[in-house]
């Protein structure tokens, strides 16, 4: 038994056991979305084409090394944004010549494998074989047990997240319509980072609203800030993106105002509780599948396809058209309408006029480029904003937030503080103390404020 057992790992089946380990890693990064038949066929699907792959390298390098560019290329593929994360570059900023420049490379290291291994008598390999064989199988079994302590750990953090959903609070009368307009800065950030002036700080101010020009984030990322909005000012982020949107489908704010009256109006790209998303316009991973293909060639591909200029910009009006129908009609019972507009996000779209634009591709060395075009969008979304506010009069009987989820984050910004500070800004109804208000210290203390305060706002 034990002399077959070592047969069999002094064989060349690492180029296999690599998928395994590879399924095994990005399943135990949360286990919860775990689906056995997209694992399955996933894992099928490797295999046969790496068998394909090595009989192709068996004819061109001989079988002694013919796992060797097999398994070269499948790192390639796979580990695509790790590479360039190595390389200095940012998820968001990829660049094309990094592409470019690593699967020429790649194709150079398979080509001079194809020449040396022509000139050079086979090696034993058996040793080799046998090493990495047996690192892929331990690599296993730590993946599997990390897995296995995440999951434990997540449970108890579940727990103590649903414990908030037994908050209560008065009934309500008032709608709630909040704007939350994508990695929109704070007028602060906007004139210290960008030179720029914002000018919806004096319209607001007229229309009655409350600037909050010291209100932070909990996070600089979308989905954690999200998430301590409707978990009451969570402060402990999520251990990764994907328990993130488990959390946000098991959120402690929508069970709150639906006890309190209120009908939740989802008009964004997450999924909230019970309520589905617009449509999956944004990166983080909503299904297994997408967990774990993420960070790999084929993700990246799918996500320049899906977030072409058009097809975002279509995105983004159809919210805001949602927004206008939800807002016009009238209802029996107060609403709380959430409605998530990825303005002032990149792809920049249109410019400041509302011209759509071409498909821009630029990097994180383009500096005046991305602050020309991060401004001119912003002021686009003013002017989706203001003529919101003034086609629609009912707006002023309602508790109206305008906010941004964190700041820019570009790498050229060089004070890294502003990315937690977004914009926000709030209108209530009738006369009010705004000193409580304005002693909020984040954006996502703020539903518990309005929540005591929806009942007959102001008056």
């Amino acid at each position: 038994m034990g002399e077959a057992v070592n047969r069999s790992i002094q064989k060349p089946l690492y180029v296999y056991l690599y998928g395994l380990v590879f399924l095994i890693y990005k399943s135990a990064i949360y286990f919860p979305s775990f689906d056995i038949v997209t694992a399955f066929c996933s894992l099928v699907l490797y295999f046969l084409i790496t068998y394909l792959l090595v009989i192709f390298s068996q004819k061109v390098i001989g079988p002694a090394y013919a796992g060797i560019p097999v398994i070269i290329t499948w790192l390639s593929i796979l580990h695509v944004v790790s590479l360039a994360k190595g390389f200095g570059f940012s998820y968001s900023y990829i660049p094309v010549r990094f592409y470019v420049i690593l699967y020429t490379a790649v194709a150079l290291i398979i080509i001079g494998l194809c020449y040396g291994s022509r000139r050079i008598a086979s090696l034993p390999m058996d040793a080799f074989h046998k090493t990495v064989n047996v690192f892929l199988l331990i690599s296993c079994i730590v993946f599997l047990g990390a897995g296995i302590k995440r999951s434990y750990e997540y449970r108890i953090e579940n727990r103590t997240h649903q414990q908030k959903e037994k908050k209560t609070h008065t009934p309500a009368t008032k709608d709630i319509v909040w704007i939350l307009m994508d990695e929109y800065a704070s007028s602060v950030s906007l004139q210290q980072q960008f030179g720029s002036q914002n000018e919806l700080d004096s319209f607001l101010s007229k229309a009655g609203f409350v600037l909050l020009p010291e209100m932070r984030s909990r996070f600089n990322n979308t989905l954690f800030s999200v998430n301590s909005i409707f978990h009451f000012d969570d402060s402990i982020a999520p251990s990764n993106f994907y328990e993130g949107i488990d959390l946000l489908r098991h959120n402690s704010l929508v069970p709150a105002l639906e006890r309190s009256g209120y009908t939740f109006i989802n008009l964004s790209f997450f999924d909230i509780n019970q309520y589905p998303m617009v449509a999956n316009r944004s990166e983080y991973p909503y299904s297994f599948e997408q967990q774990l293909f993420s960070g790999t060639l084929f993700s990246m591909i799918a996500v320049k396809w899906n977030n072409t200029i058009r097809k975002c910009d279509n995105y983004n009006h159809q919210i805001y058209q949602n927004l206008q129908n939800t807002v016009s009609r009238k209802t029996s019972s107060p609403r709380f309408i959430w409605a998530h507009i990825p303005i002032p996000h990149q792809p920049f779209c249109r410019n400041s006029q509302g011209r759509l634009l071409a498909d821009n591709h630029t990097d994180d060395e383009d500096t005046t480029l991305i602050k020309r075009h991060y401004i001119d969008y912003l002021q686009y979304g003013n002017s989706l904003l203001k003529n919101l506010l003034k086609q629609y009069p009912e707006m002023q009987d309602k508790i109206v937030v305008i906010s941004g989820d964190h700041g820019p984050r570009y790498p050229f910004l060089r004070d890294k503080s502003y990315q937690l500070w977004p914009y926000a800004a709030v209108h209530i109804p009738g006369k009010f103390d705004t000193s409580g208000l304005k002693r909020l210290s984040y954006l996502s203390q703020l539903p518990e404020f309005l929540l005591h305060r929806s009942r007959g706002a102001g008056s």
